[in-house]
């Protein structure tokens, strides 16, 4: 059996498999201040590791340009460019400045990979190192106010902070999460006595068709040592399984739309594994995933089983329409937006407007977001003046219904993305009851996602077929699940040369592809 360390000690402990149940949650009756306190300070700490990573990608790149000072100059033109990205608005210009920057990253590797082998520089990235580790072992102590299972979640999402693009400061907004480890696990048959996390029955509804429970989730201790806890009403629908441990808890708050949502993730382990019942005893299937645009719809996989059965999983026409009235909801959304906004400019022209107005507007015609405008309603509600009535009740008017457009858009891609879930979990089962065994591709989609510039097209099809959604499920549905790698072969020689046609364009040749 697979080992692994535990967190915070050196001795190992056999992997149990784990699986996550979610539900969605009320609005906490008891402790709500505590709740964001804490994902306040949760993102303050992370926020503290991005710039202690930063600092140590400073202090990396001077000492390695000591010996090529070109690595410098390198270092600096990818940060300059990386804020010229956040500054440009998604399209081709913008992916390809991307596609730039990772090529000056790519020669930068290089160039650092032949500096590192140097003594004199080895030695001083060793110290840097060692400094590193003790900013980080110093800043986890200091940061006591934080619950110590938050802490560590960062810490865990802070070790990928070393690896590829430069991590980002998060401004709080309200969203984050915060955790809470049961160490050594806590039986799910006593899960309504724990000291840190609790599930306490509340009733059910008249026909008993729905329970109802209190996440009890430890946010912190009294000055006396005694845990604190806040009060999460949620619809207990999905019991946790018997002779299961829970292991983590988290608390999640995402913004909705205009309205906050919360979702209780607890993580249960079990010795016996999850077995899947009702899997069929024998059968190979091959599945390729591959989306694009037919006539019937966005065919996104074909499948080929060992008995001879085939077929195609496909999104159909009036089914793929759910995106595009999402997308239509938030075009319309945009173009009342800049309708009113220079209708407000129009009107702010030939006025006198007191000075919070003027410096709050000296820049609309620069307004690329809808915020902008709700936050200046919400600011004028409060600074009322003489003249203002009309204006005034126009942009009132513009607030609701822009809060209610936002609210539709979110629903609409919401229910579309669970029901393409929905679907693909059906797609799934349905084979796995016929087919014991799933042959798939071993393709990393998140970096065909990243590759380069794509089409508007092309980008709203890959997020509506979601490959890798899609894959996660097949690996989790099947009883055994075998990925084969893709390898090309090189051709050249078979390759003709392009011929030059009567309208003067070429003829397009495809390498081939074996697996």
């Amino acid at each position: 059996m697979a080992r692994k360390k535990k967190n915070g000690g050196n001795h190992a402990e056999p992997s149990v498999p784990c699986r996550i149940y979610s539900y969605g949650c009320l609005e906490p009756t008891v402790g709500l201040e505590k709740i964001l306190e804490q994902m306040r300070k949760g993102n303050d700490y992370r926020n503290s590791h991005v710039r202690i990573e930063l600092d140590r990608r400073d202090e990396y790149y001077a000492t390695l340009s000591e010996i090529d000072p070109s690595i410098g100059e390198l270092h600096s033109l990818t940060k300059g460019m990386q804020i010229e990205i956040r500054k440009l608005p998604r399209g081709k210009e913008k992916d390809e400045m991307i596609d730039q920057q990772k090529a000056h990253r790519d020669v930068l590797k290089l160039l650092c990979a032949k500096a590192k082998l140097a003594d004199a520089v080895k030695a001083r990235l060793k110290q840097l190192d060692g400094q590193n580790y003790e900013e980080i072992k110093e800043l986890y102590n200091s940061a006591s106010d934080v619950y110590w299972a938050t802490r560590l979640v960062v810490d865990a999402a802070a070790k990928d902070f070393k690896k590829g693009c430069p991590p980002e400061f998060r401004r709080f907004v309200g969203e984050g999460r915060i955790a809470v480890q049961l160490q050594g696990g806590l039986p799910v048959n006593d899960v309504d006595g724990g000291t840190i996390f609790r599930i306490v029955p509340a009733g059910q509804s008249k026909g008993g068709r729905r329970k109802f429970a209190e996440c009890w989730f430890r946010v912190g201790s009294t000055e006396k040592g005694k845990p604190e806890f806040a009060v999460i009403p949620f619809v207990y629908h999905r019991p946790l399984p018997d002779g299961a441990n829970i292991k983590w808890a988290y608390l999640h708050r995402l913004k909705c739309g205009t309205r906050w949502t919360w979702k209780l993730s607890v993580v249960v382990s079990r010795e016996c594994g999850w077995p899947i019942n009702d899997a069929a005893n024998d059968g190979v299937v091959s599945i390729d995933i591959g989306y694009k645009m037919t006539s019937e719809g966005l065919h996104v996989a074909t499948f080929v089983a060992s008995d001879g059965g085939q077929g195609d999983l496909v999104i159909k026409n009036d089914d793929y329409n759910r995106w595009l009235n999402s997308n239509y909801t938030k075009s319309e959304r945009k173009k009342s937006f800049n309708d009113f906004k220079s209708y407000l400019s129009d009107w702010l022209s030939d006025r006198d407007v007191p000075d919070w107005l003027s410096e709050s507007t000296n820049t609309i015609g620069l307004w690329k977001s809808c915020s902008r405008l709700s936050r200046l309603y919400e600011e004028w509600s409060g600074n009322r003046f003489v003249g203002d009535d009309e204006m005034f009740d126009t942009l009132k008017k513009w607030y609701y219904a822009d809060r209610r457009a936002i609210d539709m858009e979110q629903g609409q891609s919401s229910r579309a993305i669970r029901w393409r879930d929905d679907m693909y979990r059906n797609f799934v089962s349905g084979l796995r009851r016929k087919y014991r065994k799933v042959v798939i591709r071993d393709v990393d989609y998140s970096v065909i996602a990243t590759a380069g510039y794509m089409p508007d097209i092309a980008r709203r099809n890959r997020f509506i077929a979601a490959p890798g959604r899609l894959v996660s499920l097949i690996v989790v549905g099947f009883a055994e699940c075998e990925k084969v790698a893709v390898v090309k072969e090189s051709r050249e020689a078979e390759v003709p040369k392009p011929k030059k046609t009567g309208s003067g364009s070429r003829k397009k040749t495809r390498s081939k592809v074996a697996v």
